[in-house]
């Protein structure tokens, strides 16, 4: 909605009349929580059940073809791979709104935009806005997987004490699959870690240790563990230290996930898994490194 308000320079009052998307109550909680935690959980309602079977499906008829081997297999599709280039994903009316706000977007009609396929490139963009969908892939973690180290997916623009107050530049949307529960592995988020500069865990737990200087935030921090019925759906800030937790289960914990960010974002950090700098605008990296065409 619209709200005016006035201020003064000098001896001059100025009226500005502030606008802002037209959200519901869901995407202002969401909104607030990924602030305040760096993740939020979607309702139930948000993903069609027919698009988690037909994606489960998709998955599964691939079997152990992914990037990892032994109890945890990585999927990286292109972006226009289907059923993960679904209407039901990227024109999703509960999650784009919470994406764009997020990221940057504050026209008006943000419900009714949508993320279009380029047909030369398979790259998407959003119209008319800045966010774009940069991955898409998915993780199945088999019975007796181990956890994984705390990590964040990715850094802060500066190593500098305003990293503690920037909005996101990237998000994840992380749409399981399958039961997602304590017992199957469900991810462990460090609330609040978001706001946090410093890469390494083990470096930060020290830091916490000796009580040094940029570290206060680290004071508030919980271990939250959601657990997430079929149809919910996460969003977690880029910069949030998390970890997949073991699989106690005898089922597989299968997850599909979709990496937004700012238009201008480019993230050039290469991994031991991932040699190749993971989002790119270069078409040619980033169809070298997605392995399922």
């Amino acid at each position: 909605g619209s709200k005016d308000f006035q201020f003064t320079i000098g001896n001059v009052p100025i009226k500005h009349t502030r606008t802002s998307p037209n959200l519901n109550a869901t995407a202002l909680k969401a909104l607030e929580e990924l602030d305040k935690y760096g993740f939020t959980v979607l309702p139930s309602t948000t993903i069609p059940k027919r698009w988690i079977k037909s994606a489960l499906a998709a998955i599964d008829k691939l079997g152990a073809r992914a990037k990892f081997g032994g109890f945890r297999l990585e999927y990286n599709f292109a972006l226009d791979y289907h059923p993960f280039n679904s209407k039901d994903i990227l024109e999703n009316h509960h999650v784009l709104p919470v994406l764009r706000r997020a990221l940057g977007d504050d026209t008006d009609d943000t419900s009714s935009k949508k993320l279009e396929t380029g047909v030369d490139d398979s790259k998407m963009a959003a119209t008319a806005s800045s966010i774009k969908l940069l991955r898409i892939g998915a993780i199945r973690s088999l019975p007796e997987c181990d956890p994984q180290p705390m990590h964040r997916d990715g850094q802060h623009l500066f190593q500098q004490e305003i990293s503690h107050y920037l909005p996101p530049h990237a998000l994840h949307l992380w749409i399981p699959l399958t039961t997602y529960t304590k017992q199957t592995g469900a991810t462990i988020f460090a609330a609040g870690t978001h706001r946090i500069i410093g890469g390494d865990w083990n470096e930060l737990m020290q830091r916490k240790k000796k009580k040094k200087r940029g570290i206060g935030l680290m004071s508030s921090m919980t271990y939250q563990q959601p657990e997430v019925e079929l149809g919910s759906a996460i969003i977690f800030d880029d910069r949030i230290f998390h970890q997949g937790a073991s699989n106690d289960s005898q089922s597989p914990r299968t997850c599909v996930f979709f990496s937004f960010a700012r238009g201008w974002f480019t993230d050039g950090v290469a991994s031991e898994a991932h040699p190749d700098p993971r989002w790119t605008n270069d078409s040619r990296v980033q169809t070298c490194w997605q392995e399922i065409e």
